[in-house]
């Protein structure tokens, strides 16, 4: 059965505030172990990530301090394992104008746990 709305929506927060958590702490493998083994990963540098250490590499090379801050714009339940969202992300960092972006993410239920299968800034 998918989630309803609400449920979709409650689901994504808790896994994008332990992404922000992650990358507030700069810990690259903390980062990256919340996304999938596989995921497709486009950050703001050229070229897709395809695995966990792509991902960790990419937040490897982001200033230290960096904070995201996100508003979900469209949330939806695809199926039972399955979650699409459209947000608006501003990242800060210390001494840097904050960039503004949108990110699409894609978030699939493995096990137990809400990952990262799809990033796209």
């Amino acid at each position: 059965m998918n989630a309803t709305e609400s449920e979709a929506r409650d689901i994504l927060t808790t896994a994008l505030n332990r992404w922000g958590a992650a990358v507030a702490t700069g810990d690259t493998a903390r980062i990256a172990d919340l996304y999938t083994a596989t995921p497709v990963f486009q950050g703001l540098r050229p070229g897709p990530e395809r695995d966990r250490a792509g991902v960790a590499d990419y937040y490897a090379h982001q200033p230290i301090g960096l904070t995201p801050t996100f508003t979900p714009l469209d949330v939806r339940a695809l199926g039972e394992h399955t979650i699409l969202a459209f947000l608006a992300v501003d990242f800060a960092a210390p001494g840097r104008p904050v960039v503004a972006t949108h990110l699409t993410v894609l978030l699939t239920r493995v096990d137990d746990e809400w990952l990262i299968e799809h990033y796209h800034v």
